[in-house]
């Protein structure tokens, strides 16, 4: 019989959107030999020295727990960082080269904004032999210590970046997120082939990764995808894909302005689209509630910049008279203000 059940987890910031996510076991047997261990970041197990190994019932395909336990809310209630700080430097005075220890250490000062204090450890775990580390706990520890240089934006450390994503691959090649840091890293500074090869990568790995590790990409999918998007207005990837991208983007969020803009100015080009808009508004009617007002406005709005006239002008048509008196007094506001994205 399984021990535990293993199921998928979602991590949930304040306001609801995704931090990441990862698999756990969090159900399990009521059954002496089956106990939590360590003073923090307890993990299930049999006593040390058990004969037999811990066996799981995969249930990730099924079930999915919300975990709200790393929201920001969270932490500033209970202090959690602080005090988990002082119990993993009391194990480690007594383990001090116990790599785990050291990985929840590091992740604790992170967690904290002690994010140089953070990278000592980890790289004081990665000196104890990273390859000898458990594969999770290794690719975490590098995720970090790429995800902080990102976070630093120093351009003159991208050599450096550039060691750990090499040592990141050779230990395990195919986790996302990985190749997701690299994206954004290249991202921020424009280098729009680089990260079309880092995201469309990160995707690629996430559609077969079967490991444990929490996987920050999840949280940033809609971005990944209008990001790419994006690239494809400088010449990197081909229309086709880049109206995908776009659409999966917003099926995500859908409230984003620059990636309606980006669909609108690639769809305006199909034949017959900028006369007619119905294959456009097709579209649109799978990714917003026409009887929102909110989102007709947004469309709206994002048309006009696009230069898609037509399909403004269709928008507007669906608008009754009091919702047109709304938008007129939206747009009069937004010259005042010089705002062309205000959606609320």
């Amino acid at each position: 019989k399984p021990h535990t059940i293993r199921s998928a987890m979602l991590c949930l910031q304040d306001d609801g959107t995704v931090l990441g996510s990862y698999v756990q076991d969090r159900i399990f047997r009521n059954m002496n030999r089956l106990r939590y261990h360590n003073r923090i970041h307890e993990a299930l197990g049999l006593p040390k020295g058990a004969h037999d190994s811990m066996i799981f019932y995969d249930a990730i395909d099924q079930l999915t727990i919300i975990h709200t336990g790393y929201a920001d809310r969270v932490y500033r209630e209970t202090d959690k960082a602080e005090r988990n700080i002082r119990l993993l430097q009391m194990d480690l005075q007594e383990d001090p080269n116990n790599v785990m220890l050291l990985y929840y250490l590091g992740d604790s000062l992170n967690s904290s904004g002690r994010r140089e204090e953070a990278d000592v450890v980890y790289y004081r775990a990665v000196e104890l032999g990273i390859e000898h580390m458990h594969q999770n706990t290794g690719s975490l520890i590098l995720y970090h210590l790429m995800a902080n240089l990102y976070l630093r934006n120093n351009p003159e450390e991208e050599t450096q970046l550039l060691n750990l994503y090499n040592q990141a691959q050779h230990l395990e090649k195919g986790f996302p997120d990985f190749n997701y840091i690299m994206g954004l890293w290249f991202e921020r500074r424009g280098e729009w082939e680089q990260v079309s090869v880092y995201f469309e990568q990160a995707l690629l790995d996430l559609d077969s990764y079967d490991g444990l590790c929490p996987l920050n990409i999840s949280g940033g999918l809609h971005q990944v995808y209008a990001m790419l998007a994006f690239a494809s207005m400088n010449g990197q990837i081909n229309q086709a894909a880049a109206v995908k991208y776009a659409i999966m983007s917003l099926r995500l969020e859908k409230y984003q302005g620059d990636c309606l803009k980006i669909l609108l100015f690639l769809l305006k080009d199909d034949p017959g689209e900028d006369a007619q808009a119905s294959g456009t508004l097709r579209i649109l009617r799978g990714l917003y509630d026409f009887n929102l007002l909110k989102d007709k406005l947004v469309i709206h709005r994002c048309a006009q910049v696009a230069g898609f006239s037509n399909l403004a002008d269709q928008i507007q048509q669906l608008l009754t008279d009091e919702e047109n008196q709304q938008l007129l007094r939206m747009n009069l506001e937004s010259e005042g203000k010089g705002n062309t994205e205000n959606y609320d």
